[in-house]
């Protein structure tokens, strides 16, 4: 199925449109219900397109996870096994290295290992934890 969405414009945005907006109610559903509970000092949020359905208007800040072209490409074939040509409609339909630079507060370099990554959030979080 995604052999054919991402190849078709039209066929993304269709799927697009019926696919963010729920997500989006159940993120905020979710948040409001973390809010209320007041268990946790933080809440994380993963998903697609964060910056384009405008997420930035309901989080306090974005981080951008990055990693060189060539690394994703090979995670993306060792992991899931997915072709060249799959890959390529994946990107095309994701914002540039520059859009998710200006857009996001902080970036993190996954292009190393994993301690390396972790350690660069663990980083940031402290900043957060120092400031309590």
């Amino acid at each position: 199925m995604a052999d054919l969405i991402f190849r078709d414009a039209d066929k993304l945005a269709a799927v697009n449109a019926i696919v963010h907006p729920a997500v989006r109610a159940y993120i905020l559903e979710e948040i409001r219900e973390e809010r209320r509970k007041g268990d946790v000092d933080f809440f994380f949020l993963e998903a697609a397109l964060l910056i384009e359905n405008g997420y930035d208007t309901i989080v306090e800040e974005l981080w951008y996870v990055r990693a060189d072209e060539s690394l994703r490409r090979e995670r993306l074939k060792a992991s899931r096994g997915y072709s060249d040509a799959k890959i390529d409609g994946i990107l095309a339909a994701q914002l540039s290295d520059a859009a998710y630079r200006t857009q996001c507060g902080f970036v993190i370099d996954n292009s190393g290992e994993l301690a390396d990554t972790c350690e660069q959030i663990d980083r940031k979080m402290g900043e957060y934890l120092w400031k309590k």
